[in-house]
């Protein structure tokens, strides 16, 4: 009984690590004047979902009302998503789990365009992969 017991708990070990070896989270960031982001890719299973993260870093946090922005991939072109009249948190930061998800095609050497509309003005930048790994 104790070695099926034992068997049977390295088995559940060697299928857990099995399914955390399948599992990648790419972080995009970048940044300009006014705002921060991160997009997190999660991809597991088959999947990829997206979170994303915008932090407004300038001085006028009052006079936002509503915002809106757009990522897009420069080199697959597969991700594309965006959002308009939005609203940041009283630290001025807006967090969301993405209502999408596609079949895993994002990588470390992508680049993700982001453009951030509000009051009127509009900045456009760049988000890099902050990891350096090579997988």
């Amino acid at each position: 009984m104790k070695k099926f017991i034992v068997t049977s708990m390295f088995l559940f070990c060697l299928s857990l690590y099995a399914c955390q070896a399948n599992n990648k989270e790419l972080s995009f960031i970048g940044e300009v004047k006014n705002w921060f982001a991160i997009v997190t890719v999660n991809q597991s299973n088959g999947n990829e979902i997206y979170q994303i993260q915008i932090e407004y870093k300038g001085d006028n946090l009052q006079d936002i009302k509503t915002f809106g922005f757009y990522v897009k991939s420069k080199n697959n072109g597969v991700i594309s998503f965006g959002g308009d009249d939005l609203t940041l948190n009283k630290e001025g930061v807006f967090f969301s789990d993405l209502p999408i998800s596609n079949s895993p095609s994002t990588n470390k050497n992508d680049k993700l365009e982001m453009k951030i509309d509000w009051n009127g003005s509009s900045e456009e930048f760049t988000l890099l992969n902050e990891s350096n790994d090579t997988k």
